[in-house]
């Protein structure tokens, strides 16, 4: 007996299907061969060509990437002040030719009117002497009453640009160490808008950690201490003196409470951009997740979000440079390496010895948290973290989400600045 119709085409269904999830099958795992062998030889160094933003100085062996704005005296400033210098150098020597001119002609002249009505040798030598000593002393008269003036003004003038600029530069001596979250590829691009903002009144400098941005990858183990020693020793050889004010972002809330508790006399103040609270007893991070993601990079699949934008939250718009944004996408693609797993493998052993340190009470902390964190976690996720870090601790909740570093720049940039005008307030 032969089979009856629908369980034929049932079965040639099924191979139709089979067939289909066949040929999808080997042309995924094609177009993922073909990714790999690209991102191995094609795209294997196209971080090579993109100059860092900062200088590279070396701890233990490697590079590491030092990025900072607002080291140098205002431009403008320098240059008015260059123009009035030579301007004021010019026309003194004018005012001196024109002096000497006038002198020269008064003198002959004069000398011409008493030699023709006179005669004798004699009358002419006094005449020309008597005349040379009035011209002289004239000339001397009036060169110096104007030197006096112009001398006056121009110290007055100098006393009001120098107290200009000593009021403006003031804030300057403040040094900002930003540091950045797990996993942000390029931080001297994703810092790029508040650093700008940030340098008008203070210095801020990037530290770009080991396997992080244009620093290498290392194999020294992502411990609190590592890290503290690293960003001191960056720091110093980059031309930088503490007391230093902190301002990391997410994960980076732990170095920075571990680099207070262990030196708090380098630490002015930290500024907390939505930080991992060191109060979070979760288990410890599985790497499985990252793993992923680096096959994912390794095969293009990373790079073929980002070259459509779905992987990248940067624009122009929010202050970017179209360079900030392009070498951001760029690190992007090859941001998971030996370092970053390590580091988040240590992630909950890290925030475990953090919490059982007493956070040191002289440090004062701006703890800026973004809305949508306070949701997730509650209100009592903050207020056990500001507990910890003591009566110096106060808190600002931004409207924005874990990335407000991005977005809301001036709202950062005003509660900074009156956050350390206050502690300047403080100080007797």
């Amino acid at each position: 007996m032969s089979e009856p119709a629908p369980e034929k085409q049932k079965k040639k269904l099924w191979k139709k299907l089979l067939k289909a999830m066949g040929w999808g099958f080997a042309i995924v795992l094609a177009l993922n061969l073909l990714g790999l062998i690209l991102n191995k030889t094609f795209y294997a160094r196209e971080l090579e060509g993109i100059a860092p933003y900062g200088s590279l100085v070396e701890i233990d062996g490697k590079k590491m990437h030092v990025y900072a704005m607002g080291t140098e005296e205002n431009t403008e400033e320098k240059a008015e002040e260059k123009t009035e210098g030579e301007t004021g150098e010019k026309t003194g020597e004018k005012t001196e030719e024109k002096t000497e001119e006038k002198a020269e002609g008064e003198t002959e002249a004069n000398t011409e009117e008493k030699t023709e009505g006179e005669t004798g040798e004699k009358t002419e030598e006094k005449t020309e002497e008597n005349t040379e000593k009035k011209a002289e002393e004239k000339t001397e008269g009036e060169t110096g009453e104007k030197t006096e003036e112009n001398t006056e003004k121009k110290a007055e003038g100098e006393t009001e640009a120098n107290t200009e600029a000593n009021t403006e530069r003031k804030p300057g001596r403040k040094t900002i160490v930003l540091l950045a979250g797990f996993g942000i590829p390029l931080p001297s691009a994703d810092f790029g808008p508040l650093m700008r903002a940030l340098s008008k009144k203070y210095k801020v400098v990037v530290v770009e950690y080991f396997g992080v941005g244009f620093s290498e990858p290392t194999d020294t183990p992502r411990t609190n201490e590592n890290y503290t020693q690293e960003i001191r020793k960056a720091l110093s050889m980059a031309g930088f003196k503490p007391p230093y004010v902190l301002m990391p972002h997410s994960a980076s809330g732990i170095y920075a409470e571990y680099y207070a508790t262990k030196y708090p006399d380098e630490i002015s103040a930290i500024v907390m951009l939505d930080t991992t609270a060191t109060i979070e007893q979760q288990g410890p991070t599985s790497t499985n997740l990252l793993k992923f993601v680096k096959y994912l990079q390794n095969v293009g699949f990373v790079r073929l979000l980002s070259s459509i934008g779905i992987s990248s939250s940067m624009n122009e718009k929010m202050g970017y440079t179209k360079e900030e944004i392009e070498h951001h996408t760029q690190f992007l693609n090859h941001s998971m390496n030996k370092t970053i797993f390590d580091q988040g493998a240590r992630f909950y052993e890290n925030i475990l010895e953090v919490k059982e340190m007493a956070f040191p009470d002289k440090v004062p902390v701006l703890k800026m948290v973004a809305s949508e964190t306070l949701k997730q976690g509650g209100e009592e996720y903050l207020s056990k973290h500001l507990k910890r870090l003591g009566k110096k601790a106060s808190s600002l909740t931004v409207e924005g989400s874990h990335f407000f570093h991005q977005t809301h720049v001036p709202e950062i940039l005003e509660a900074t600045t009156a956050f350390l005008n206050s502690l300047a307030d403080d100080t007797p």
